[in-house]
């Protein structure tokens, strides 16, 4: 099945987060570290989440359209996210 027709189920796992949300800063504030290509397959697909995986900088939930952005930041740090999909999308970060 083609990508673009799983939106309404698909989960998107990004090194990068999508430019334009608030979860796209470095630690420094200041410096951007987003990515164009993720925000248009965002806009394309329009999958339900998609979770930013490596960069942990500003940990956080956002939007993008009805696409939920997630960062649950470092686990080295206890972060971790517990994410529930029930016909919405319910996202709690959490701290070990």
């Amino acid at each position: 099945m083609p990508i673009k027709d799983l939106g309404p189920r698909l989960v998107l796992a990004s090194h990068y987060p999508p430019c334009g949300t608030n979860v796209d800063k470095a630690w420094n504030g200041g410096v951007h570290i987003d990515s164009r290509p993720v925000h248009r397959l965002i806009e394309r697909v329009k999958p339900l989440a998609i979770l930013r995986v490596h960069v942990h900088e500003f940990r956080g939930v956002d939007k993008l359209g009805n696409t939920i952005i997630v960062n649950p930041g470092p686990l080295i740090n206890g972060y971790y996210v517990i994410i529930d999909i029930d016909g919405a999308v319910n996202v709690g970060l959490n701290k070990l």
